[in-house]
């Protein structure tokens, strides 16, 4: 689990349920990171860990009195942490790519109205389509996620894309039938 607060700080909690608090902003120099941690009280400490990026690049991990962690210990904390921001970031991105889901679709519910001449043909084009896709991606194990968030997104794009061409085709033939005036 990870979450961040509106400096960019997260918190994530490790599978064995320690919690680390990590600043990746680099803003603070060695020296500094040194000094924060030579006055730190384990009795207030609100994290089983904190991880420091400084202003050199350097990664300190250390605990809550400040003290240095084992080297194994660093590593499993690591491959937590890249997880938890892994997460952080897929969880950031989901507004935004069901969005180009959507859009991606809509053409293709455009399409399906101009090449099949069926309406139930013509609403299942998309779904189906986006169907296939996410089976694919899940058969294939491709590094792609299979989502129903991608399903549903995808499909509703392609109904919108066929209800944007029927309204148009519908306009344009109630056009074609008004008497001209001369």
């Amino acid at each position: 689990m990870t979450s961040a607060d509106e400096t960019g700080m997260h918190r994530y909690e490790t599978s064995d349920g320690r919690s680390v608090y990590s600043d990746s902003s680099g803003v603070l120099t060695l020296s500094q990171i040194r000094q924060l941690r030579s006055e730190m009280d384990p009795e207030e400490a609100l994290y089983d860990v904190y991880r420091t990026v400084s202003t050199e690049g350097e990664t300190v991990w250390y605990g809550p009195a400040g003290e240095e962690l084992l080297p194994d210990d660093i590593t499993y904390l690591e491959e937590q942490v890249r997880e938890g921001e892994s997460q952080s970031t897929r969880q950031s991105l989901l507004p935004e790519q069901n969005m180009l889901n959507f859009l991606l679709f809509v053409p293709i519910g455009v399409i399906a109205v101009l090449a099949l001449s069926s309406w139930p043909l013509r609403l299942l084009a998309g779904p189906t389509l986006s169907l296939a896709v996410e089976a694919l991606q899940w058969v294939l194990a491709t590094g792609r996620a299979s989502d129903t968030a991608d399903l549903v997104a995808n499909s509703s794009g392609a109904l919108v894309g066929v209800a944007l061409m029927a309204g148009a085709l519908y306009i344009g033939t109630r056009r074609s039938a008004l008497p001209e005036n001369r």
